[in-house]
């Protein structure tokens, strides 16, 4: 927002702040899910064979981004509280439930299906058979599903963002 349409007692330096700190944290995430989804599993997947051993390799790189995933989130939302104290205590609708859920999107991940695949991993099964292969199956896509949808939901924040943020002609 530029200083002809801000609303009363905003605070444009807190905003200003607010917003690189949403940049700060939701850039880095989206790169890290892309690269790692689009460039780096297809790759190591492509490459080394069985797929269990793609696994071995790309499991350790996951569990790790999700603690930075973790992390990124707490600046996200530490950006996005900032933002509420810019508007005067007023809460943004649009960029807040889009934090939300990016966070719960990727806590989700971190918390419960990616360790849940660890764990069913360390127990062993064989690919394509049995109860233990169906459920990491459908965790493997859930996990794809979730990973779509942060980048969604980061995109989606960030086109925000930038709109707010772009002066208008009075």
């Amino acid at each position: 927002m530029t200083a002809s349409n801000q609303r009363p007692g905003a605070r444009p330096r807190a905003l200003l702040a607010a917003n690189a700190l949403t940049a700060l944290a939701v850039l880095p995430w989206l790169t890290a899910l892309v690269v790692a989804g689009a460039v780096v599993a297809p790759v190591v997947f492509g490459t080394l064979s069985p797929p269990s051993r793609a696994g071995e390799v790309m499991q350790p790189i996951f569990l790790r981004l999700d603690r930075l995933y973790l992390v990124l989130a707490l600046l996200l939302l530490a950006g996005q509280g900032l933002a509420v104290y810019a508007a005067s205590l007023r809460p943004r609708l649009v960029p807040g439930l889009l934090s939300l859920s990016l966070v719960a999107l990727a806590a989700w991940g971190a918390l419960v299906v990616h360790p849940e695949m660890a764990a069913l991993t360390a127990a062993g099964f064989t690919r394509g058979e049995g109860p233990a292969w169906a459920r990491f199956d459908a965790l493997h896509h859930l996990a794809a599903g979730l990973g779509k949808a942060q980048v969604a939901a980061g995109l989606a924040l960030l086109t925000h963002q930038l709109w707010a943020a772009w002066p208008r002609r009075s």
